[in-house]
């Protein structure tokens, strides 16, 4: 592996002092774009200031060369003989700065170039790879960087050719190497205790790495050998791309290094040490991080030294893990075959846009390479393959071909294929791809669209009147009502195939809209607002130009003003294009149609539309009233009238000829009506889904006036006075001060609203009674200046299916809603 930067603004550095002149900086690189101008590859920089010391490409110097450069108010540059090659593959450097009037650069060990221009004396604080850093970074490098080693010398030639040809930098110039990074799959520093800093998340390369010599370690052991069988001694085990093969001593075989094992670290024999790696679970424990898997048993036969003989471990323990690993979740040996990842069968679920899946052919053989012989496609339509070559071809000992599939929208409705590799050997390695096409249902209703919130309430009535409301469904089902008159045909030609299969439905009712035009292959589109739709990461989302241009996408990410898909814009779509939240759900079984004698016909298609996990409940554009919510907006009705009902339970006792008898154990009776709702905008049209959403049809309860003029005032009401007089209407002989008969609000023609809660009431005389409220009054106040009082009721919606009629795209819509009040104990 190694560290990929993207030449913009990633790039690598840690703030740690360097010693003076004379210091070397070598480094691995390679890049498939030489013409990016200056750039720099290593670099020992002040921090602060201009003084630096780089490695640099320098595609504005003739031959494209590497430099070694130093620069404090002009530059001083040494630069390799030989151009930095464009072909993409791994190359050394090595740049030398040993005093102020001393550089030197070299290239793969060779193609030494000098410079001997003065400079003053620097006192540099920060090393930074793929960048340098002053007072900010600049200087961006476009590629891949391995094996950092910082000296605090003048690195020989001879040592560079060595460096040059592998050889790890910890076996040369030893003591004067003062930090060292191989950017293998992190950070972490080899030598020197520092880790580096990643800036705006550097990527590693899988199986990209140059290949390095390990350390050199100990490999003379002295041990008692008892029982027979062969043995394998590890001198160090450490996760770095090492050599291939190393000698061996006599019958001896020394294994150079072994990757993905679990709690191993170095290790390092004694004299009459008995070696066992991975038997003994509480030894030789290494960092977590580096490791993957446990050592394999290498042993037939336990090696004892004296007393100290080792336990075999169990069956289990033995043959768990083949020094391989799990991968997908599937236990397999790992070294000397080939693996085609991922292994597990492919399920790209209910397919609505593109989607890519990423593989892999891995090499594991340690020495040889793979041929593949041929290639098997059985996709069929609707897959494109991208990254593989045509077979025969050789895949190198610890390399890997990877490449990706990608699923089209476009393609036969059951995906069911498999696409494979024969090697020369004859194995096979296949990836099984399994889903299924959701059509896409294009078609643009008539208004109103009617859109269904459909909850699930169970309701457990007590003969008190009060309740026990037990809620089904978190978020409701949906259902959308299309009227279709235009493009009927086509509705009719894909309701014919897709009726009683997963359709994907626009959602017309909320719709955001392009503020800049949208190109072929752009991922990101500029929006006026993401708000008021429901738009989500994970979530599909159509942006619509017409049915035959149109872009059906998997949201990655958003933000108020923007949309990031997982795969870019397959047309391209101008200013004010409809972009819309994509919902799944079925046609309902029957699709009612009305045909007029002569070219005209009506489809009538119900939608059951998929819930979404991106539940939307928020009643915070509503007033509250006793910590619930209260609705003293306006009762949009639209009709003229409203209807309402007193009901209270009845057992009546009839035999039809004798006398009837009826009671109650209800103490009151309950008022049923409807509440409307009316909005403008698409903000208002949100907030009222969101309360509908937060309410859950008939489970939360809330408070709602009766847009009635309850009780009428008769005589003036006084300042500081808490008393009001009205005509004998009954209320203190039957109401009482109960609930939900308390707590009103007067409204005045001025706009003021006072609410008050009913203490007592009494009647006067037979024509007059009166009320002492909780709150005086706070100024004379005439009954000709009421407009009115109505009582304050505690109510719940009473239907689990509320529809919203959406007229327009842009927020105008309407729905009532039938309520039913309810007692003061209820939720």
């Amino acid at each position: 592996m190694s560290v990929i930067l993207n030449g913009t603004n990633q790039f690598l550095d840690v703030a740690t002092p360097k010693a003076a002149y004379p210091f070397s900086m070598s480094f691995w690189f390679k890049t498939a774009d030489v013409d990016q101008g200056v750039k720099a590859i290593v670099s020992n920089d002040s921090g602060t200031s201009n003084s630096q010391n780089t490695a640099q490409l320098r595609s504005d110097a003739a031959n494209d060369p590497i430099a070694a450069a130093s620069y404090l108010s002009s530059w001083q540059l040494a630069y390799s003989v030989s151009p930095f090659p464009q072909n993409d593959t791994w190359h050394h450097g090595l740049v030398v700065f040993a005093g102020i009037n001393d550089r030197r650069v070299l290239l793969d060990g060779a193609s030494k170039g000098t410079n001997v221009g003065g400079q003053s004396a620097q006192s540099n604080n920060y090393v930074s790879i793929g960048a340098r850093f002053r007072s900010s970074p600049s200087l961006h490098f476009a590629g891949n960087i391995a094996e950092v080693a910082f000296y605090g010398s003048a690195v020989s030639d001879a040592n560079a050719i060595l460096l040059a040809g592998g050889t790890n930098p910890q076996d040369v110039d030893a003591g004067n190497l003062l930090d060292y990074w191989t950017l293998f799959d992190d950070n972490t520093t080899e030598v020197g205790g520092t880790n580096l800093t990643e800036n705006n998340s550097p990527s590693y390369a899988s199986g990209d790495h140059p290949t390095i010599d390990l350390p050199s370690g100990p490999t003379s052991i002295e041990a008692t050998l008892s029982g027979e069988g062969s043995m394998i001694i590890l001198p160090r085990i450490t996760v770095h791309q090492g050599a291939t093969t190393l000698s061996g001593v006599g019958g001896i075989i020394v294994v150079p290094s072994v990757s993905n094992f679990f709690h191993m670290g170095s290790l390092q024999a004694l004299p009459l040490t008995p070696i066992q790696p991975g038997w003994d679970p509480g030894c030789n424990n290494g960092a977590n991080k580096d490791w993957s898997i446990m050592v394999p048993r290498i042993m037939d036969t336990p090696i004892g030294d004296g007393d100290h003989e080792q336990n075999e471990p169990a069956a289990a323990d033995e043959n768990q893990f083949n020094g391989a690993g799990i991968v997908d979740n599937i236990e397999t040996p790992w070294f000397e075959i080939a693996h085609l990842l991922p292994r597990i069968v492919q399920d790209v679920g209910n397919l609505v846009t593109e989607q890519t899946i990423q593989c892999e052919l891995y090499n594991a053989d340690r020495q040889e390479p793979i041929t593949v012989a041929s290639i098997t496609d059985n996709l069929g339509v609707g897959f494109t393959v991208v990254g593989v070559p045509t077979a025969p071809f050789n895949i190198a000992s610890q390399d890997g071909l990877s490449f990706t599939i990608k699923v089209l929208q476009q393609g036969d409705l059951v995906i069911d294929g498999d696409y494979g590799f024969t090697l020369s050997t004859g194995e096979t390695y296949t990836v099984y791809i399994i889903g299924s096409r959701i059509v896409l249902f294009p078609i643009r209703p008539e208004a109103p669209l009617k859109e269904h919130l459909i909850w699930q309430t169970k309701i457990l009535p007590a003969t008190s009147a009060g309740e026990q409301r037990i809620a089904n469904r978190a978020v409701p089902r949906g259902v959308f009502e299309f009227r279709i008159k235009e493009d009927r045909k086509q509705a009719e030609t894909i309701l014919f195939d897709r009726q009683a299969k997963l359709l994907a439905v626009p959602a017309w009712h909320e719709p955001a809209y392009l503020t800049s035009a949208g190109a072929i292959d752009d991922l990101t589109i500029n929006v006026g607002t993401t708000a008021y739709s429901n738009f989500y990461v994970g979530g599909y989302a159509v942006v619509f130009t017409d049915k035959y241009n149109l872009d059906a996408l998997k949201i990655d990410s958003l933000t108020a003003t923007t949309i990031t898909f997982e795969s870019g814009l397959a047309t391209a779509h101008v200013v004010n294009t409809q972009v819309m939240p994509l919902m799944t759900g079925f046609a309902a079984p029957q699709t009612p149609m009305s045909k007029a004698v002569y070219n005209d016909q009506t489809l009538n298609v119900n939608f059951h539309i998929d819930p979404t996990p991106n539940d939307i409940a928020d009643d915070s554009a509503f007033s509250t009233y006793n910590s619930k919510t209260f609705f003293d907006d306006p009762n949009y009705l639209p009709g003229s009238q409203i209807q309402e009902a007193l009901r209270t339970k009845v057992y009546v006792l009839d035999n039809s000829y004798g006398d009837r008898t009826q009671f109650a154990l209800q103490t009151r009776a309950l008022r049923h009506s409807r509440k409307g709702f009316k909005t403008n905008t698409r903000q208002a049209a949100w907030e009222l889904r969101q309360m509908l959403h937060f309410l859950r049809g008939r489970q939360v309860s809330f408070y709602i006036p009766t847009f009635s003029k309850d009780l009428v005032p008769n005589t003036t009401l006084i300042v500081s006075n808490s008393v009001f007089t009205m005509d004998n209407i009954g209320y203190t002989n039957n109401v009482n001060d109960r609930w939900p008969r308390q707590v009103f609000r007067m409204h005045l023609k001025d706009g003021t609203i006072l609410t008050r809660t009913i203490q007592n009431s009494s009647e006067v005389s037979l024509s007059e009674e009166q009320l002492t409220v909780d709150t005086v009054w706070p100024y004379n106040i005439e009954p000709a200046d009421i407009e009115r009082c109505e009582f304050i009721e505690k109510a719940r919606f009473d239907t689990d299916d509320i529809v919203i009629n959406h007229i327009t795209a842009n927020g105008v819509a309407y729905c009532t809603v039938p309520t039913l009040e309810v007692t003061e104990d209820d939720v």
